[in-house]
């Protein structure tokens, strides 16, 4: 739940891909997909939850950029548990990003085969 004074944003991504990594396009609050959400200058943006789902085993990578490149600040696998034919799991993270002049995140995601993968970020935005 986001605090007194924040805004709650929807992201949500979805691909199909096998292989090595890859960007997940996400929405953000019903724009188009993009590659990338920009974490512009005097504002926050926290996400606390992370759910995400894959048919294979998955990487995914939570990336920032602080104006010179991008790097990764957290990372979380999905394993397959033998008996589901998906596979999906929350995370409460915690995550907190603050704004500046060209500051972003993104997703990417590796799997162990062709698979459509999805992920739902719950993040809120203060001021």
């Amino acid at each position: 739940m986001a605090e007194v004074g924040t805004t709650t944003r929807s992201i949500t991504g979805d691909i199909t891909t096998g292989g090595p990594l890859v960007i997940i396009p996400l929405v953000v609050d019903g724009a188009a997909p993009a590659l990338s959400v920009a974490v512009p200058l005097g504002t926050t943006t926290f996400i606390s939850d992370i759910i995400y789902g894959a048919n294979f085993s998955a990487t995914f990578r939570i990336e920032e950029d602080r104006g010179a490149g991008f790097f990764v600040i957290a990372s979380y696998d999905i394993v397959p548990a033998g008996l589901a034919s998906s596979f999906i799991q929350t995370y409460n993270v915690g995550l907190v990003i603050t704004g500046g002049v060209g500051v972003a995140f993104r997703v990417r995601v590796a799997t162990g085969g062709p698979t459509p993968v999805i992920i739902t970020l719950r993040t809120y935005n203060q001021p």
